[in-house]
């Protein structure tokens, strides 16, 4: 399941391995985690797994059940639409924030996300994709110097990243999540806050109008 670790690893080494088993669908929703599986597997003795293991449920990404043990946790569509919701509100008013803030690098930034989405689409690549999507939202986050506003997204980015693993080529489409945000950034650099609000809304909107609809 996992490749052997230094014993002497750090405790981030241990939960960055957990998060991306748990995000990459390795560890699917629902899915129990077993310790003496799991320290074994990697090499390293129960203590620091343990201690991971309180991160990741601090962080909501995993829940334990008394006399039952710990378990990869799971994420309802309902649940999604309600984060759209909240964000369809939020988020335009994060990217007003951040306006003033944008330098050239972010800029770029900003736009080599949009060529990386390109690129994952073109290749079917679906976790590329949405590795780029999620870290060109976050971005918008961390460039409104708000941490309250960060915390949000981090928590949200969480439930949306469990959510799209248990069945990712089936709830994102890569081709049009480029399409949208890069006329997203095209109106960032013109800063034209109207066209601005519109546009979050559209896109934010448009990913929840329905249960069967692909996230976007």
């Amino acid at each position: 399941m996992f490749k052997k670790i230094d014993q002497r690893t750090t405790l981030d080494t241990v939960l960055a391995m957990l998060r991306k088993a748990i995000f990459d669908g390795t560890l699917q929703p629902g899915s129990q985690l077993r310790e003496s599986q799991i320290s074994e597997s990697m090499g390293i003795s129960r203590a620091p797994l343990r201690e991971a293991l309180g991160r990741l449920e601090e962080e909501g990404l995993i829940v334990k059940i008394p006399f039952k043990g710990a378990f990869v946790a799971e994420i309802s569509r309902e649940a999604v639409d309600e984060i759209s919701i909240v964000r369809q509100l939020v988020e335009s008013h994060v990217i007003e924030k951040a306006l003033p803030l944008l330098l050239a690098d972010e800029l770029t930034h900003m736009e080599t996300l949009v060529k990386e989405l390109r690129s994952a689409a073109k290749a079917d690549d679906f976790q590329r994709a949405l590795d780029a999507h999620l870290e060109l939202h976050r971005l918008f986050y961390e460039c409104s110097n708000n941490e309250v506003l960060m915390a949000m997204w981090k928590s949200w980015e969480s439930q949306l990243r469990l959510f799209f693993a248990e069945d990712l080529q089936n709830l994102f489409d890569p081709e049009v999540s480029a399409q949208v945000h890069s006329k997203l950034v095209e109106l960032i650099k013109t800063g034209d806050v109207a066209k601005i609000r519109q546009a979050v809304a559209e896109h934010v909107h448009g990913s929840t109008t329905s249960s069967e609809s692909k996230l976007h």
